[in-house]
């Protein structure tokens, strides 16, 4: 058996114990009843901000993309992005962000190493965001709340984050500059090609040492994750669930960095169950907090899903792939 077929395998099983989790001792009634209270106008209050919250992600890919290539617009990247994340939810094995990386690289004018280290530098700052909007809602409940290795957890993906995002701010540039100055390789074609995307990854990271580039950054993904958590607020609300509004955001805390684990496409069980867990942490009911998190799950995947792949469909596809070699100097 193949190593990728274990992963899925693998990733299966993970869902499906989460599913079981989150279900088991479930009382269908209350969970109906609990659903029954959503309403149309909280849905698409939800919707908005959602809305508002992918734009202001696009724009932040833009700007640290528009580093590299100065006539690149905002729009040029809005099909890249949602596709991508449309295709991460269908998908095994995020393979949307390797289609955003290699798959329209003629698009946005840029190498694909150097589209991939955009990708990696917007995964670190959402991550870090995430443990601070976790720990500062862990830090609000009493102790003994939070299951047992949560928090241990939570410090250790920290502290690694955290050692990333500064090593490759330090050393990912000048890494880059002695690959660059290193005698030329010895005319293999994959060895020239793996030095030469070697070369183009690592000084995609020269945004973090940029004053400019970072003053706005840092805001951005705040923002960003500000309006994603106000969506978990807004249907807790509605579900009246009785926990504080706090609740909403280490909820999304938690459902999100569960997305790190092996799971299916779409993150199926494992967003759920701990999106479950961390609202029920602030006192919401068993089922209200099932409803929750289903609830939440559906108008983060659906829409998103639904206008990604469409974007993609008139693109052409993923078959739209144009390699470029074209190589990005930071501006």
């Amino acid at each position: 058996m193949t190593s990728a077929r274990l992963k899925l395998l693998l990733s299966l099983a993970v869902s499906l114990l989460a599913l079981y989790l989150l279900l088991t001792g479930v009382d269908r009634g209350a969970l109906v009843r609990a659903w029954s209270q959503v309403t149309g106008s909280g849905v698409l209050v939800a919707l908005v901000l959602l809305a508002a919250g992918y734009l202001l992600r696009i724009v932040r890919w833009w700007w640290m993309l528009v580093a590299f290539e100065p006539r690149l617009r905002v729009r040029d990247c809005a099909t890249p992005f949602l596709a991508s994340i449309a295709l991460n939810n269908v998908l095994p094995l995020r393979a949307g962000d390797a289609v955003r990386a290699f798959a329209f690289t003629r698009q946005l004018g840029l190498p694909a190493a150097t589209v991939l280290g955009s990708v990696l530098l917007e995964r670190l700052l959402d991550l870090s965001m995430l443990l601070a909007i976790f720990f500062i809602g862990a830090a609000a409940l009493p102790a003994g709340v939070l299951p047992d290795g949560m928090a241990e957890g939570a410090r250790a993906v920290a502290f690694a984050a955290l050692a990333a995002l500064v090593g490759l701010a330090l050393l990912g540039p000048a890494l880059a500059k002695r690959l660059a100055a290193a005698p030329p390789a010895d005319g293999r074609p994959w060895r020239v090609a793996v030095r030469r995307i070697s070369t183009e990854l690592l000084a995609s990271f020269a945004l973090l040492r940029s004053a400019r580039r970072a003053a706005l950054l840092l805001p951005l993904t705040a923002l960003i994750w500000l309006l994603e958590g106000a969506v978990f607020a807004t249907v807790a609300a509605d579900l009246a669930s009785g926990a504080p509004a706090l609740a909403g955001w280490f909820a999304m805390a938690t459902g999100t960095l569960a997305t790190l684990l092996p799971s299916t496409p779409g993150y199926v069980g494992t967003f759920d169950y701990f999106t479950m867990l961390g609202l029920s942490a602030f006192g919401a009911d068993r089922a209200v907090a099932t409803a929750f998190s289903l609830s939440v799950h559906a108008i983060l995947w659906l829409p998103i899903t639904v206008v990604g792949l469409a974007l993609l469909a008139l693109h052409g596809g993923i078959g739209a792939f144009r390699p470029s070699t074209k190589n990005g100097a930071l501006t």
